[in-house]
């Protein structure tokens, strides 16, 4: 019994504690293997233009300038919300042939003069 009434009392103060952040929001968790990240919020009073603000602070902190939302869910907290987000490159480095150690064309090759591709002289 004492275990359930300190278990409540906890979740309580996590409760309290998650809503009273500057903007209702707080990031709570973050993967980097998938490059993810987790927001826990209070519906009723969320700022968003200010999540949306902090996300794109830690989206260009990692180097990334483009973010997708997957669906918002309930926390375990009552009556939060969270959400993960996942950080994207909008346009990423394209690793070229010659970068891999390849015979392209910015190597100094001219694909013009490979046998039976140049002009008639």
């Amino acid at each position: 019994m004492k275990n359930i009434v300190t278990g409540a009392l906890a979740l309580i103060m996590l409760a309290g504690c998650s809503v009273n952040q500057p903007g209702g929001f707080e990031r709570v968790d973050e993967d980097n293997t998938s490059n993810t990240v987790q927001y826990r919020y209070d519906p009723h009073s969320l700022n968003r233009d200010a999540m949306n603000v902090d996300l794109a602070n830690y989206c260009s902190e990692r180097g990334f300038d483009k973010v997708d939302s997957l669906p918002a869910q309930d926390s375990h907290l009552p009556g939060l919300k969270k959400a993960w987000y996942q950080l994207l490159c909008a346009l990423c480095p394209i690793i070229r042939d010659d970068a891999r150690g390849g015979h392209g064309a910015s190597r100094g090759h001219d694909p013009s003069q490979r046998r039976g591709h140049g002009r008639a002289q």
